[in-house]
């Protein structure tokens, strides 16, 4: 939030706290570090996201005053620590971890530029002048060669000697040059490992991070908990990042909170930021004490978790240090649907139940309409949104434009209604303004614009009606303050959809002012609150909220419920508007905290209502006598007579017959779109040209024909010679399904007489808005046509499953409304496999944090899979039953993290898979999968929840497609263009993908696996490319009881296997649970059972689904030869036992002592002179037990490598092509051989190079040097150094000739394939011995987040 600071910080300077968090006002009293009161302004910081989370549950006690971290630094205790128990609670964390990615992007360039550039730049200058040099040296000696000649004898052995060292010089050269450019390329810079200790001072859990990563810990960052100590500090002074400390579970987990971007801070200074030196820049509430809590998590670039929103709610519902009277939330996403939801339920509680007022910000979406978010939309109608507004005033303030132009809604700020009919934005306020940003921003202000700062200024203007009600003793509900701000509102002359009720007011007079300032002294203390009323402005609301307290109704909400859905309110988009509708409307009245309201009341409630609407068109009851009951009646809309193409908006409202002046009670919001039916020929849609001036926006709503699969919008300007700025949007509405499903959003810039085409797809049968708004800040009036034509190519099946056995699918392709021209493409796009839990376990989590008011703990589950890569690949972890759903979600949260083999996190991701993937190197890989909620029941029904992993392919594959079945099995003529009249069908076909593709061999393959892509058919080039990118969203849930059905099962009868496809499986607990195709052969059938679904979840331009399911694997075919007789087979059978018993012998010579495998060697070689392995065997005996054997392993390798006749080796492998019968057999000989030798010269070239390197120092004699050449260059004929039989080797023996660089490149490449702690050893020694040290460095201080001991904390 912002201006964090009090009571015993360490440093004055000012600060943020969480990006765009949730918080609240509690205790109204006077943001920088202290109230107008002296009061500390943030009273507690919560990091409700697990991001600053460490585990500290490893406990050690100091000797002599130090302990050891898990960095296995040396941690120094101060003297003047306090510890009575001795115990310390030690973990560690990543710096960069808690940082924005602005933070972080800030600080790995000033490391960079301080710690490598400067040496690495100069190492490299320096490694191309010896490159330079040796290339230099190297051809003069050539050229010395040349003229001389060359001797022949023992003379030949130094000059072979002397090439190669020659050859390998330049090599090492040229490696120092490119193994610098390459660390370049890939620095990577994870930042530093801070250790971190938690204990206990007898009164209060204290932390220190060590940032001097030294040890010293007096020189640390040491906090107490922020709630009793409110100290708080910069991490480093480098980062200018504010942070401070919880701690929970008994010392065994340490909480630091920090924030994930500047927006919070922002937000809160709206609010309620206090500048005693500089009034001005105060907030709206400069006396209001702030609860931050942070709620985005910077694991997955600050977005909102379900953990992270359920731990803010319980925190506010009820707190037993403090109580939160009002909650902004700048924050949000859009859901599929409102109805239902477990956050839902949660904010339900938080004010329904515990009274807290929650203002919301409605959202960036606009202009079109329905585009407000959640929280606005949940599914309780009782947070207050809030829509964006700019002022003249602020145009000239905020934003220098030269003239004032008339106040408007901002034209992205989101519009209402929600879909399920209600106003969706309460009020409008100030979207704009200049304020107080973290000092992490190296900025102390900035200008930000969004219904994000709209929320505050009204939650600022809350809480003075709040505190303005306590000083006078009237009590209020979160209704009654609601009703209030609403009937107080000031209509502007706008669109109705984006102020809701109205600009919210705060006008009152001065003696009002005054009054509450004398009555504030003597409040204050009596109720431990305080409140500074500014000295002009409070709430004009204070005034009707004064005038009109006291009635039955004010702890009362009346719960509207329209129709069979039980929807907020009557939304009526998707129709012909060509009769008449009759809408059944319930009305319940409801108490604050209805189950333990005083029942009296509840007798007692008895209401008078009056009941009016504006619209002629609407018909509806004048009265309704209300009790505490449900009360139904008919609201009647007749659209017939309204001009087609709008959309009109009125309510119901209810006033109190009694006190008519205190304004609504509730109301039924009423919105219906009367759709254009008539098209031009049936496709086409035109309107006269129209003047736009700054914000004006102009909405036409076209009912689609249902044959329309996309349309294009043409722009035309005129009547302007400047550049025009506009907002394209396009938005169908289907049911259950976010805004975004069907949308096409587009700011484009028009010049004089330009003409801009947008084509995107639409839904036949749904009424499409075309939105198009002139951009809010424009100077110059501009005059444009709109230009609307719709297209049909129609698949018979919106997804196409083709099975790989099935080799042909035909699909169907209508044109319904003009002639088309039709060019099929098919193209594959990702890899699709799924992974099983390999261990699942549900846990309580209980605390504090994660438990809700009245002992209700909190569950997780942890699923845990295993993923292996065969190759390099970009990849995307989603659970179906679990994706695209959050706010929505039945379950709390859920979080994804995936871990290398070495433990260390490499990235997360939430319920919006899409925004999640990761380029992953070949290897194996853990993903963890986190799930809560407050039932283990129904956590442990998804103890087998499969997850799918979506792995890019490395190219696109397409599939060939034929217009007739003949062509498609031939493999003749594929398809071409082909013109479609309108109402025609033209079948194609599809065939399946080679599995032996280049692309899709390296995949690794097996059956049930899937690979997904696109089916589509226009030709038009602007049509294939207007969505670049093709995403996949969740299968919607289905109920069904208790039964898994099984339905719309086809049955294909095929070469005696049974094909059984698109089955669509339905599971009970509202969860679709499809999983990975299993293929089991029994008999002559073919069952194939639990099959992977991935459905798209935005209908993309000309796009359709294709899935092709792998049901089978192309294999060599068998060896049907009988060649070998059953008489050759038993007369064989006694020399396969004897070479059976020779090969288990040879197995347990290396598996025996010493001595008793000395023995059977010798048996094992009297009998069999010749056996290579048995040799073989005896020296990995020999090497196995160390240094002191190196002698008997240099003699024993060297008595393998003279058996070994390496002439027809050579020969052999220098053959290109063996024709003889048994080629196979004697390759496979030869290889042995081969391999043999090799492991000899290698174990024995390792062997001398451990001799040489244990000397000290280093030196080798001139023999020894020779005899390495020797057994280098005798490798070398077959294979390369780099080869993983005999790299080890190189290694040593470039260590034993001075050429580092090659040792070097062999290790990085080792540590390539592998990382683990011995290859990161190697490397880092490599490095100092080439003087690398700052490579080494950036290792060294990584190692700890490398290879941590244990995965990082949910």
């Amino acid at each position: 939030m912002v201006k964090e600071g009090g009571v015993g910080q360490q440093n004055n300077n000012k600060d943020g706290g969480d990006d765009r968090s949730l918080w609240g006002f509690s205790r109204m009293g006077s943001i920088t570090q202290v109230t107008t009161e002296g009061k500390v302004k943030v009273i507690d910081r919560i990091d409700g996201s697990g991001a600053g989370d460490v585990d500290t549950s490893t406990v050690v006690t100091a000797v002599d005053g130090a302990i050891t971290g898990l960095t296995t630094r040396k941690l120094k205790i101060p003297e003047t620590w306090v510890n009575p128990s001795g115990k310390y609670h030690i973990g560690v964390k990543g710096s960069f971890s808690l940082y924005p990615k602005q933070l972080r992007e800030r600080l790995t360039k000033q490391r960079k530029d301080k710690t490598w550039d400067p040496i690495h730049k100069e190492l490299l200058a320096d490694a191309q002048r010896k490159a330079l040099e040796v290339q230099k040296n190297s051809s003069n000696s050539s050229s010395g060669t040349n003229g001389n000649g060359s001797g022949g004898g023992a003379g030949n052995n130094n000059s072979s000697s002397s090439s190669l060292l020659e050859k390998l010089a330049k090599e090492d050269a040229e490696s120092r040059v490119s193994q610098l450019n390459a660390l370049e390329k890939k620095y990577s810079d994870l930042g530093p490992a801070y250790d971190c200790v938690v204990y206990h001072d007898g009164q209060v859990w204290r932390a220190c991070v060590d940032t001097s990563e030294c040890g010293e810990l007096a020189d640390g960052l040491h906090l107490g908990e922020y709630r009793l100590t409110h100290q708080w500090s910069a991490l480093t002074h480098a980062d200018h990042y504010t942070v401070s400390v919880n701690v929970h579970n008994d010392g065994n987990l340490l909480e630091i909170v920090g924030m994930c971007s500047s927006h919070g801070t922002h937000v809160a200074s709206i609010a309620s930021a206090n500048f005693p030196d500089n009034p001005d820049r105060n907030g709206v509430a400069p006396g209001a004490q702030i609860v931050s809590i942070t709620i985005g998590d910077n694991r997955i670039t600050g977005m909102e978790t379900g953990t992270a929103l359920a731990r803010a709610m319980m925190r506010v519902m009820k707190n037993p240090h403090y109580t939160v009277n009002v909650i902004n939330m700048s924050y949000g996403e859009h859901a599929h649907w409102s109805d239902s939801g477990r956050l839902g339920e949660l904010a339900h509680e938080v004010v329904n139940k515990y009274g807290v007022l929650w203002v919301a910000s409605a959202g960036n979406h606009g202009p079109a309409l329905a585009t407000v978010g959640v929280p606005p939309d949940f599914q309780s109608d009782s947070i207050i949104g809030v829509g964006a507004y700019v002022s003249p005033d602020m145009m000239m303030a905020e934003y220098s434009m030269i003239e004032k132009l008339p106040g408007c809604p901002y034209t992205w700020s989101s519009r209402g209604p929600t879909e399920d009919g209600a106003r969706g934005v309460t009020v409008c306020a100030p979207g704009g303004a200049i304020t107080s940003v973290p000092t992490f921003t190296l900025r102390s202000n900035q200008l930000m614009n969004g219904t994000s700062m709209a929320s505050p200024h009204t939650a600022g203007c809350v809480a003075l009606i709040l505190s303005a009600l306590k000083l006078k003793s009237i009590p209020y509900s979160p209704y009654s303050v609601r009703r209030c701000i609403q009937n107080t509102a000031l209509h502007l002359d706008m669109d109705v959809f984006a102020q809701g009720h109205g600009l919210i007011q705060s006008l009152l007079t001065s003696a009002g002012c005054k009054k509450l300032q004398k009555k504030k002294k003597k409040r204050q203390h009596e109720e431990g609150w305080s409140c500074a009323v500014p000295e002009k402005v409070v709430e004009r609301a204070v005034e009707h909220l004064i005038q009109q307290t006291g009635g039955v109704e004010d702890k009362v909400r009346f719960a509207v419920e329209c129709g069979s859905e039980r929807k907020k309110g009557i939304h009526i988009r998707n129709w012909k508007a060509d009769k008449p509708v009759d809408v059944s409307v319930a009305v319940e009245p409801v108490m604050l905290n209805d189950m333990e309201a005083d029942p009296n009341e509840k007798l007692a409630f008895c209401m008078e209502l009056v009941m009016t609407c504006d619209a002629p068109w609407v018909k509806a009851p004048g009265c309704l006598q209300m009790s505490y009951t449900i009360r139904s009646f008919q609201v009647s809309i007749d659209p017939r007579g309204l001009e087609r193409g709008r959309v009109y908006f009125t309510s119901v409202k209810a006033y109190n017959a009694s006190n008519v002046e205190k304004g609504v009670m509730f109301e039924v919001p009423i919105t219906i779109v009367v759709p254009c039916l008539e098209l031009y020929h049936g496709y086409q849609y035109s309107c006269p040209a129209e003047v736009f001036r700054a914000g004006h926006i102009r909405r036409h709503f076209i009912y689609v024909p249902l044959e329309a699969t996309w349309a294009t919008v043409s722009l035309k300007t005129s009547h302007s010679d400047k550049c025009q700025r506009f907002t394209l949007h396009a938005v169908q509405l289907k049911p259950k399904s976010s805004v975004k499903t069907l949308e096409y959003y587009k700011v484009t810039n028009l010049g004089c007489n330009e003409t801009s085409n947008h084509v995107f797809s639409v839904r036949g049968g749904f009424t499409l808005e075309v939105c198009l708004a002139r951009w809010w800040s424009s100077l110059v009036d501009g005059q444009v046509q709109i230009f609307v034509e719709f297209h049909s190519l129609r698949p018979s099946q919106e997804e196409v499953t083709l099975l790989c056995s099935e080799s042909v699918q035909r699909v169907d392709v209508w044109s319904g409304l003009r002639n088309e021209e039709m060019s099929p493409q098919a193209t594959l796009k990702h890899h699709a496999q799924v992974l099983m839990p390999s261990e699942s376990k549900v846990e309580v989590l209980g605390g504090p944090r994660d438990t809700i008011p009245e002992s209700r703990p909190m569950y997780q589950l942890i699923l845990s899979y295993s993923l292996a890569l065969p190759k390099q690949a970009e990849v995307t972890p989603r659970c179906a039953v679990l994706n695209d759903v959050l706010y929505e979600s039945i379950l709390e949260s859920q979080l994804w993290m995936l871990y290398d083999h070495n433990k260390q996190l490499l990235g997360c991701g939430d319920a919006y898979s899409s925004k999640y993937s990761l380029k992953l190197e070949k290897g194996d890989y853990t993903i963890r999968l986190h799930v809560r909620h407050e039932r283990p029941d129904l956590l442990e029904k998804l103890s087998d929840l499969p997850l799918t992993i979506l792995t890019k392919l490395t190219q696109e594959v397409k599939l060939d497609v034929y217009t007739t079945f003949n062509a498609a099995v031939a493999s003749g003529k594929k398809a071409q263009t082909v013109t479609m009249p309108p109402g025609t069908c033209q079948p194609i076909y599809l065939t399946a993908p080679s599995l032996s593709d280049k692309t899709l061999k390296g995949l690794g393959l097996t059956p049930g696996q899937a690979l997904i892509g696109t089916l589509s058919f226009a030709k038009d080039e602007q049509v294939r490319k207007a969505v670049s990118s093709h995403k996949f969203g969740p299968i919607r849930t289905m109920p069904c009881n208790k039964f898994l059905l099984v339905t719309n099962i086809t049955i294909l009868q095929c070469n005696k296997f049974l094909l059984v496809t698109n089955i669509t499986i339905l599971q009970c607990n509202k969860f679709l649970l499809v999983t990975n195709i299993t293929i089991l052969q029994c008999n002559k059938f073919l069952l194939v059972t639990n099959i992977t679904i991935l459905q798209c979840n935005k209908f993309l331009l000309d796009q359709y689904l294709l899935r092709v399911v792998v049901t089978e694997m192309p294999c060599k075919k068998r060896n049907t030869s009988n060649a070998n007789s059953e008489e050759k087979k038993e007369a064989k059978t006694y020399n396969e036992y004897l070479e059976a018993l020779r090969d288990l012998q040879t197995a347990w010579i290396s598996k025996l002592d010493n001595e008793n495998g000395e023995q059977l060697h010798k048996e094992v070689m009297t009998a069999h002179p010749d056996h290579l392995a048995a040799q073989l065997a005896r020296l990995q005996a020999l090497d196995a037990v160390g240094a002191q054997n190196r002698a008997a392993v240099i003699a024993q390798a060297t008595k393998i490598v003279s058996a070994v006749d390496t002439a027809p080796l050579l020969a052999f492998y220098g053959t290109k092509t063996d024709t003889r019968s048994d080629a196979a057999k004697f390759k496979t000989q030869m290889d042995k051989q081969r391999n043999g030798l090799l492991e000899a010269l290698s174990r024995q070239g390792s062997a001398v190079c451990a001799d040489v390197l244990a000397a000290s120092p280093p030196e080798a004699a001139p023999d020894v040097l020779e005899q390495l050449d020797t057994i280098a260059a005798e490798i070398m004929k077959f294979v390369d150094p780099t080869d993983s039989k005999v790299s080890g080797f190189f290694i040593s023996y470039y260590r034993v000739r001075k050429f580092d660089s090659l040792a070097v490149r062999l290790i990085a490449r080792q540590c390539e394939e592998k990382m683990t702690r011995d290859n990161e050893a190697k490397l880092t020694e490599a490095y100092n011995c080439l003087g690398w040290t700052h490579i080494s460095a950036l290792i060294a201080n990584s190692h700890p987040l490398r290879f941590p001991t244990s995965y990082a904390p949910f």
